[in-house]
């Protein structure tokens, strides 16, 4: 993959990706490991490519059903119900571990974009709210003229983190995770990425 540097898109680096980002990071303790899909997994999504070529995506039912998805990456860790919500067009599911301060969040938006309106998604200015953010090769967004980004925090926040960023031509969908500063992140930005793919049709 080749990484292209572009603006934070404005739709997740502002109060939702703060929040995620900077809530309940503050403390510390043993890291729950580097969860998530295996390479097997990663080879799967790629196989699949072809299958999810038109971006289409359907919201899961509710936050339960969206971390069935995630799989170990939630695993040990519990929604915050109280904030987390899936509706008709748009998914915001949290969850967080007492033991390390970490968090995992999914983010997503149900909206028609063509390239237009994928492009007007990411703003002019650069980093926002402690986030890095870089354009993506993937075959698997090509294949739907798509755009991926993958997200770090800054070295200067007070977490280590960062997530990943898929437009398709119908939506948003994102995976973002956190843990306090000089703790190792739940899963690599850029392993979150083919996450994302696993919420696709």
């Amino acid at each position: 993959m080749r990484f292209t540097t572009t603006p934070a898109l404005a739709t997740v680096t502002g109060a939702v990706a703060l929040t995620l980002l900077l809530a309940g990071c503050t403390g510390g303790g043993d890291d729950s490991g580097d969860a998530g899909r295996s390479s097997s997994g990663q080879a799967t999504a790629t196989a699949d490519a072809a299958e999810q070529a038109s971006g289409e995506f359907t919201l899961p039912a509710d936050c339960d059903a969206a971390g069935v998805v995630l799989g170990d990456l939630v695993t040990g860790r519990t929604l915050v119900a109280e904030t987390s919500t899936i509706g008709d067009d748009e998914a915001n599911c949290t969850w967080t571990s007492e033991a390390d301060g970490s968090r995992v969040g999914f983010i997503a938006t149900v909206k028609e974009l063509d390239a237009a309106g994928m492009d007007a998604e990411v703003p002019e200015e650069g980093n926002v709210d402690g986030l890095s953010l870089d354009q993506v090769d993937d075959e698997r967004v090509d294949a739907f003229d798509g755009r991926a980004f993958v997200a770090t925090a800054d070295a200067d926040a007070p977490v280590v983190g960062g997530g990943s960023v898929v437009l398709t031509p119908h939506g948003l969908l994102s995976i973002f995770v956190a843990a306090p500063a000089g703790s190792p992140a739940p899963i690599e930005p850029a392993r979150s990425l083919d996450l994302v793919f696993d919420f696709l049709d």
